[in-house]
Parts: structure tokens; sequence; C-alpha cells
């Protein structure tokens, strides 16, 4: 473990006429990564850093200091053991634990890591017959809840109310957002990006479309979205749009809010096969830029984004208003949450030195 510290001044800037608040790098910690994969995410519950493993089932906990101080699960068949590693890992603000791996079962924690239920995402009810299915197959129905399946984008988890939310596509044959022949034009129109799962009935609910001006486009590079929330509402924000969509606990779009970003291109290239998409992924991403994730922390919400220039950016807002928009000169910038007094960030993952640098980010 090592340790360093510096001080730097923002530059301040005037927003809507008043000053941007101050965001200060405080101090560094360096945490040696040769026991783990090097992909993977940072969490935390208010107290001590969790690291998910996408390649190892095993979560270890540290201190607000970066000293590993326990491990949780193992892999196999046990009480204490998992068979694969997680797609999410995240403390709700209940106490309990979430633990979703990449086979799409929940596992659910006390706050003592104590397993309360487990649940596979894929177990169907009442129309699970061999009939259902095939005329399922054929007739495509983006309303119908068997169709949606997890989405890969990792630790998008949020618990509100009883219900845990958590974003879901559909990669139907017949179905999807790849390809032309495959009615894509429909499932930007009409399809269901978000899913409820209420953690005492199981009840599943699938709400949230997307956006207008994905109406008529194959942005299949830009399909992603990005989930937070505070005390009542859930926040939701997609990468080719610049407002923040704001539903309640009903499930409700209520609201939306969210300045425009100059340096990001609004007229993204379409892509009609799986195929040309991901041969295009990475320059589609760097050339155009996007709207990444979004962190609700202390009454403050963040929004990462990517210039076309492949420069990282940060807006805050408070009260749904612009307080401050800065380009951020880390090569990743990956909030893990707040331990008092600091903001705890993973701002680089050296694989050549196999470490985790974490940045502790004083804000005022």
């Amino acid at each position: 473990l090592f340790s360093c510290k510096w001080q730097t001044k923002e530059q301040s800037l005037l927003i809507n006429g008043k000053q941007q608040i101050a965001i200060n790098s405080v101090d560094s910690i360096i945490v040696d990564a040769r026991n783990m994969s090097l992909s993977g995410f940072w969490v935390t519950d208010g107290r001590y850093l969790y690291y998910k493993d996408n390649n190892i089932v095993t979560i270890k906990k540290y201190s607000p200091d970066g000293i590993e101080c326990e491990r949780y699960f193992s892999r196999g068949r046990g009480p204490e053991e998992m068979l694969r590693p997680p797609l999410a890992f995240k403390r709700f603000d209940n106490g309990d634990y979430i633990y979703i791996d990449y086979d799409s079962q929940f596992f659910y924690f006390d706050s003592l890591m104590n397993k309360k239920w487990t649940y596979n995402f894929y177990k169907v009810g009442e129309q699970s017959g061999t009939v259902f299915r095939r005329n399922l197959y054929n007739n495509p129905d983006p309303n119908e809840v068997l169709m949606y399946e997890l989405s890969s984008n990792e630790n998008q988890v949020e618990l509100l109310g009883d219900n845990i939310i958590f974003p879901v596509t559909t990669e139907h044959i017949k179905y999807n957002g790849f390809y032309k022949k495959s009615r894509a034009k429909e499932f930007y129109k009409y399809s269901y990006h978000l899913m409820a799962l209420n953690k005492n009935t199981f009840k599943k609910e699938i709400f949230g479309k997307f956006p207008s001006k994905y109406h008529k486009h194959m942005w299949s590079n830009f399909m992603d979205c990005h989930i937070t929330k505070d005390d009542s509402l859930l926040y939701v924000s997609f990468e080719a749009d610049h407002k923040i969509y704001v539903y309640n606990k009903d499930l409700k779009l209520v609201s939306s809010f969210g300045v425009k970003v100059e340096n990001i291109e609004s007229s993204y290239p379409e892509r009609y096969t799986f195929e040309e998409a991901t041969n295009n992924q990475k320059k589609d991403r760097e050339t155009h830029g996007f709207y990444s994730s979004i962190y609700f922390i202390n009454d403050y919400l963040f929004r990462i984004y990517h210039t076309k220039y492949n420069k990282i950016g940060m807006q805050v807002y408070s009260d749904r208003k612009l307080i401050s928009d800065k380009i951020i000169n880390y090569e990743i910038f990956e909030f893990i949450g707040y331990i008092k007094p600091y903001y705890y960030v993973n701002t680089k993952c050296d694989i050549d030195k196999e470490v985790y640098i974490i940045t502790k980010i004083f804000i005022k």
C-alpha cells in the first residue's frame, strides 16, 4: 500500500451567473491489484470500500485507506459460495446487499451478509408453457416481461421502495435494436429499458421507454441507460440524450432536466447489423462522445460524460440545476461513493503495474 497527497486549485467558471462549486483532489490511494483480474467495479457502504471482480467470485472489503480487511464468498455450491462472478454488487440504503451474477441469479443479503433469498431472473409462472414460448418466438411482444433480459451494463441496480430496479434489453431474434429486418425501428420506439422486481412478492414490471430522439434512429452503439436514485425518485440518463429523466416510486415518469454538453456530437451514426455496430463501436464513441454514468450522492447529482475529443467531463446538479461542468484530467472517472468527509473515485487502473488508483475528492 502506498499513499500520496497533493492539492490542486480548480479553475472556477460561472454557470447561470453563479460561481461553480470547488472540486479538489486531496489524496490518492494506490491499491495492490496483483490478485485481481483488473476488470471490476468499486463500491462503498459509507464506511468501507468493496471490490467486485468480473472474473472472480470473491467480494473484497477494504478500509477507507485501501487496506484489505475481509473477503466474502468463494466459488462453489455451499451456503456462503457462489457459482458465478457478480454482474452487480451493492449495498442499499436499508442496509441490505444485492449480488446479481452473470447467470442472472439474484442473491439478497441482510446487513450482516446473511442470505435472505435467491431468485432466478428467468423463472416464469403460468405462462411458461411450450406453446406460449413458441408463440412469443414467432410473435414478439415488447409489452411481455418474458421478452427481456438483464442489460450487460454492470453494477446498475437500485432499490426504490420495495422494488429492485435494473436496466433490461431484448435481443429477440425477430425484435432487437441491431437489425433493421428485425424491427429495430420499432424496438427504439416501443421496447422498455427498465424492470422492477418487488423484493417481497417477486412480481416483475417493465417500464421506461427510449426518449423520443431515439425513435427514428438505430443508435445501437449508444443504447445503454444509467440509473441512480435519491430517497424517493429514480434518475435515468441515456448515452445519446442530454436530458435526465425522473421517475417516482410508482414507476411513472414525472419530469426531466439537463443541460447539453457542446462537445458531444448529436448526429450519431446508425448501424444496421450487430456486426457493423461491433466493428464501429470504439470509433463511434470516441469521435462523437456520449453521456455516461450518473450518481446521486449527498444531494448532488453527478453525471459523467465523454466528449467527441475523447475527454472525460463531469456535470454536477443541485436541485436539478447545473452548478458545475468541467473536463476531468483522469483516464477514467468512476464514482465509488462517499465516506465522510470525502468522495471516493476510481481514477486509474494500471495494468502494467497492477494497481488501482483511488482518488479522494473534497467538494464545497
